[in-house]
C-alpha cells in the first residue's frame, strides 16, 4: 500500500505542479503583455517630460535674461530721473532767480511802454504830421526841380 500512497502522492504532485506551471505561464503572459503595452506608453511618457522640461528650462533661462534686462532698464531710469531731478535743481538754484527779474524788468519797461501810448496824444500828433508834410512841400518841389526826386 505504500506504493499506491506514493503513487497516489505523485499524482497529486504532478497535478500539483501542472497547475503551478500553468499559473507560472499565465504570470509570464501577463507581465509579457503589460512590457508590449505599458513600457512603450510610459517611454513617450519620459520622452514627452524630457521635452517639457527642456523647454520649461529654456523659458527659465529667457525669463532670467528678460528680468536681468529688465533690471537694467530699471537702473537706468533712476539714473536719468536722478539727472532729471538734478537739472531741476540747477534751474531752480541757477537760472530761475534770474528769470523771474528778467521778467519783472519786462512787466516794468511794458507798464511804462503802455503808459507811454496812453499818454500820446493823437489829435495832437496828426497836426504836428500835418504841418511837417506842409512844411515840407516847397522843399520837395525844390528838390524835384533840380533833379534831386525821382
Amino acid at each position: 500500500m505504500h506504493e499506491e500512497e506514493m503513487k497516489s502522492m505523485m499524482a497529486e504532485s504532478l497535478k500539483l505542479q501542472k497547475i503551478h506551471t500553468v499559473i507560472s505561464g499565465l504570470i509570464l503572459v501577463v507581465l509579457l503583455a503589460v512590457s508590449i503595452i505599458v513600457v512603450p506608453k510610459a517611454s513617450r511618457a519620459l520622452d514627452n517630460l524630457n521635452k517639457v522640461t527642456a523647454d520649461a528650462s529654456t523659458a527659465i533661462d529667457s525669463l532670467m535674461g528678460l528680468m536681468e534686462s529688465a533690471g537694467t532698464t530699471i537702473a537706468d531710469a533712476k539714473t536719468t530721473m536722478e539727472n532729471v531731478n538734478g537739472t531741476i535743481n540747477t534751474i531752480d538754484e541757477d537760472v530761475l532767480p534770474s528769470l523771474i527779474d528778467r521778467l519783472s524788468t519786462l512787466e516794468t519797461t511794458l507798464q511804462n511802454l503802455d503808459g507811454a501810448v496812453s499818454a500820446i496824444d493823437t489829435e495832437a500828433l496828426n497836426e504836428a504830421l500835418s504841418n511837417l508834410a506842409e512844411a515840407m512841400a516847397p522843399l520837395a518841389n525844390m528838390a524835384g526841380f533840380f533833379g534831386g526826386g525821382r
